[in-house]
């Protein structure tokens, strides 16, 4: 599943960013989620952004993935996120 929304960055996280936003910087963000169904689960989302180090978010939207769409030239650059997401459980973009 895809969730697409908006989130602070608080740096309250284990994980390692190669550049990290800015402490308190709000950014667009797509959260890639491994699940088992299609249900939009955005309690599960909003907590694994958190795990991620971001608060304050709000949801926009929230879909499936169509992985062959990872298939166009514009949609290359998520195929990392996707395969992080297979073998991680989840994957985020932010956006400056």
């Amino acid at each position: 599943m895809l969730y697409k929304g908006e989130a602070t960055f608080n740096g309250e996280t284990s994980f390692t960013y190669a550049e990290p936003p800015s402490l308190n910087s709000v950014h667009k963000c797509i959260l890639f989620v491994l699940q088992s169904d299609e249900k939009e689960d955005t309690n599960r989302a909003v907590e694994t952004f958190a795990q991620h180090g971001w608060t304050k978010v709000v949801i926009a939207s929230a879909g499936r993935l169509q992985p062959e769409s990872l298939n166009q030239p514009s949609m290359q650059v998520f195929q990392q996120h996707y395969e992080e997401c297979l073998d991680q459980g989840d994957s985020l973009v932010w956006y400056r």
